[in-house]
């Protein structure tokens, strides 16, 4: 039996999906997200569109205008959706990079506290 549009489309989705995390198995690339979110839209895109076959999903009765006001509205809202979830995924990323400086600083403080403990015990045994 021949799969589905649907089946089709998530195959390929799955498949873009796992080679983006195989490229980045630690999940380091700040641009990972963003490849993610891409991949999703244009699938749903391409699967609308037939790409993987007779698409089975919803139809409607629309007029030329009515169809044409939704595809604007569709496309500003698509416009905006991005800018949001750009602007939020470079918060993450700048303070994960925070983060990772305030770790290294707490590893040096931590290893300068030490020594000097350790230096200390030192001058006091040879006292």
């Amino acid at each position: 039996m021949e799969k589905s549009s649907a089946e089709k489309a998530e195959e390929d989705l799955r498949a873009k999906l796992w080679a983006a995390r195989a490229m980045d198995p630690d999940d380091t690339n700040p641009k990972r997200g963003q490849y993610e979110a891409n991949a999703i839209a244009q699938n749903v895109l391409r699967e609308e569109l037939g790409h993987f076959g007779k698409y089975d999903g919803a139809s409607y009765d629309l007029t030329d205008r009515q169809r044409d006001l939704l595809l604007a509205h569709g496309r500003q809202d698509a416009a905006a959706a991005l800018v949001v979830a750009s602007s939020a995924l470079e918060a993450v990323n700048a303070m994960q990079t925070r983060m990772r400086g305030l770790r290294r600083l707490l590893w040096a403080v931590l290893t300068i506290s030490l020594l000097s403990w350790l230096a200390t015990g030192c001058a006091m045994l040879l006292a």
